[in-house]
């Protein structure tokens, strides 16, 4: 679970929103706690101010004593009521069964889905945290896609989570791992839970200094695209991430190669074909692009790295060949036709590209691909009527 964070629920007005009755059947298993620091509120009569007040004061000032299935419980209540949209939230509640009243606030909402349901609230969370992920490395399969792909069993699952869990311990990361499923439409999204390297961090407690150790928890997200056949992972460390890559492939197509480790991602067409690989008119959609940021590695006598952050970034790259400068990222802005809110790309080669996947993506991943910043497309096909209209709304 992420650092613990208070802010939320600490708040009197949060607390009052949640209603005494369910609160007070939230805190019951914990009454021992409570009762050490001074709080009993009489459970046959609604609260008064001073109680909510009480409340608000313990949970925003967590001790040592605080039981970690209570920090957990007001965690995913409060992350899962922010962060999960209101009408996904409403809709898992209902399907669990949840009675739900029409006034229901989301953090009521998530709080009645925690006392009935708790592992249906965990799941909704951990599939939240999914969507969350955005950075991403791409690894293509030289196959042609020829089949419709169909989800692994609960078996495949199993044997990899297995040999996932094997490697973990081998490695220092812990005991056990859970991998969770999410089909969305030609992708398939698998939230790998496991422990991160154990950890020390001092402590000061009743004016001595201490140490105390815990292992963190990491979430790492690996997508399947059948459309495009391509796997697509995020993950802290190059040595996870070749890990994936290998064992998905051979668990899902039984090649450990199925997805070898090839570029996926270039720059070639800033240089190359200068503001032309700006051009976005046959991306319906699409009303413009700029170009607003460029990291490059130069080499002259000395190598170094420059970021360029300026009105006409081609103007600056005259001059430079393909040989004499590398360009390490770029930073585009879109503007789309049903929203007055720009989006952003970056594309770090060879294989990592940072965007928002919201309803637009698709809008932008089309746009990748016929600019040739996939390396599949030659951009030279771009005519002279089109180039002339690059130049002008650059």
């Amino acid at each position: 679970m992420p650092a613990f964070h208070a802010l939320s629920y600490s708040r009197t007005a949060y607390l009052k929103a949640l209603s005494c009755e369910l609160l007070t059947r939230l805190l019951v298993p914990f009454a021992d706690y409570f009762k050490g620091r001074d709080f009993a509120p009489d459970v046959s009569q609604a609260w008064n101010d001073s109680d909510y007040d009480k409340l608000a004061s313990i949970l925003g000032s967590p001790d040592s004593d605080t039981p970690d299935e209570l920090t957990e419980a007001l965690f995913l209540i409060t992350q899962t009521a922010q962060s999960v949209n209101r009408e996904r939230l409403v809709d898992c509640a209902n399907e669990a069964g949840v009675s739900l009243d029409a006034n229901d606030c989301d953090g009521r909402i998530a709080l009645k889905f925690w006392l009935s349901h708790p592992e249906g609230l965990k799941d909704l969370y951990a599939e939240n945290s999914v969507n969350k992920a955005r950075s991403f490395e791409y690894f293509s399969s030289e196959e042609e896609v020829v089949a419709p792909f169909h989800l692994p069993s609960p078996k495949v699952i199993e044997l990899l989570q297995k040999n996932l869990c094997v490697w973990f311990a081998k490695h220092g990361r812990g005991e056990g791992c859970k991998i969770q499923v999410y089909p969305k439409g030609h992708e398939v999204w698998f939230l790998l839970l496991h422990g991160d390297r154990f950890q020390r961090v001092g402590t000061w407690e009743d004016g001595n200094l201490g140490i105390i150790g815990y292992r963190p928890d990491k979430q790492d997200v690996v997508v399947f695209d059948s459309m495009t056949n391509e796997l697509r992972i995020h993950a802290g460390t190059a040595t996870l991430r070749e890990l994936y890559r290998s064992f998905f492939g051979f668990y899902l197509f039984g090649r450990e190669k199925y997805f070898p480790g090839i570029n996926k991602y270039t720059l070639d067409p800033i240089l190359k074909d200068g503001s032309q690989c700006l051009y976005c008119q046959d991306v319906p959609g699409i009303r413009n692009v700029q170009l607003v940021k460029l990291v490059c590695e130069c080499f002259d006598k000395v190598r170094y790295k420059i970021s360029l952050d300026c009105k006409d970034m081609f103007k600056v790259l005259e001059g430079h060949t393909k040989h004499q400068t590398r360009l390490l990222a770029a930073s585009f802005s879109f503007q789309v036709t049903n929203s007055h809110r720009a989006r952003n790309l970056i594309i770090k080669p060879s294989n990592v590209a940072l965007y928002s996947r919201d309803e637009d993506s698709s809008l932008i991943e089309e746009w990748i691909k016929k600019r040739g910043f996939t390396g599949k497309t030659n951009t030279n096909t771009i005519c002279h009527e089109q180039k002339e209209f690059i130049l002008e709304f650059a």
